[in-house]
């Protein structure tokens, strides 16, 4: 279908030029026998000449108002459904599904406390269950206001339109008066802030540990270097990297989120007193007092080594230093 569209205004112009031909001949008839009286021409009908002459008019008027129409028409629609990234799987158009807040109330138990598996700044999440028995999460937000709203819309606008085993998926939304009800896949074992510094927190091993680590970075190389334009997370933290069932790591809540203007580098640096403790040890080739006192000595001293220098040199204000 796509492709008979592309053809469409080269066959409206095919059209055009042929009543334009017909109407040129049409006319350069008429002059001949009327410049050329010696010649002999056959008796024409002046009322079929005047009949044809008016359907070739109207019949170029149509074609060329249907080609404006269609060149207008597909203007609208590309710059309507123009895609602002690039979605992880390009072949496949990203659709979120519009949940009714009926079914998402009913899903969680009307939004049951017993059901709650975390709670952000502007919104609290549920656990649900939907008809067909498939699990999600359900982050409701808790209050209305010109930044929540706006968080709304960036995880509808960025999120939507972004597909990656290393993200967490945005399944579909709901929008009824004041409730802005957004609904991701269900990830089962939280955060890796609760993971790490819960009460009921898991000691994770060193392995479980690089495994989320190489997780996010992947997950960042795609966002800034597979969107075009490059997307900022813009709040990278434990809380906001979610584990899955086989614990790997997947970055979720796009609240603060934004297209990457030129020149920006999209950081938010430490306050300065952690900065300079950082520093601090760097130079004391201490770097490793940072490891988890919990591991003891069961880690890789070189691999966790190599990934505190890497976010060391992440927080340069100047990468090349």
């Amino acid at each position: 279908m796509k492709n008979q569209n592309a053809h469409l205004p080269i066959i409206l112009l095919q059209s055009l030029l042929f009543l334009h031909h017909q109407l040129l001949w049409v006319i350069n008839t008429q002059h001949k026998q009327h410049t050329m009286p010696s010649r002999p021409f056959p008796p024409t009908n002046p009322t079929k000449t005047k009949a044809l002459f008016l359907a070739l008019t109207i019949s170029a008027c149509v074609v060329i108002f249907c080609s404006i129409l269609y060149f207008l028409y597909h203007l609208w629609h590309s710059l309507v459904h123009r895609a602002k990234t690039i979605p992880f799987d390009a072949s496949a158009p990203l659709k979120l599904q519009r949940f009714s807040y009926k079914d998402l109330k009913q899903a969680t138990n009307g939004f049951d406390t017993a059901n709650v598996i975390g709670k952000g700044g502007s919104g609290t999440v549920f656990r649900g269950i939907l008809k067909d028995g498939k699990l999600i999460a359900i982050k409701r937000l808790d209050t209305l206001s010109l930044q929540s709203e706006r968080e709304f819309q960036n995880e509808l606008q960025i999120l939507g339109g972004l597909r990656s085993p290393f993200l967490v998926t945005l399944l579909g939304y709901c929008v009824e008066k004041n409730r802005r009800v957004l609904v991701y896949e269900y990830i089962p074992n939280r955060s890796l802030q609760e993971s790490l510094f819960g009460d009921e927190g898991m000691s994770l091993s060193w392995e479980s540990r690089l495994c989320i680590i190489l997780d996010v970075a992947r997950a960042l190389e795609f966002l800034h270097l597979g969107c075009d334009p490059p997307v900022i997370h813009g709040d990278i933290k434990p809380s906001n990297v979610l584990i899955d069932s086989e614990w790997r790591g997947k970055i979720s809540d796009f609240g603060l989120s934004r297209i990457k203007v030129e020149g920006e580098f999209g950081l938010t640096w430490l306050p300065k007193t952690w900065d300079s403790w950082l520093i601090h040890l760097a130079q004391a080739d201490n770097i490793l007092e940072l490891v988890d006192g919990r591991l003891k000595e069961d880690y890789n001293k070189d691999q966790a080594s190599l990934c505190i220098n890497l976010a060391l040199i992440c927080l340069q204000k100047i990468p090349e230093l």
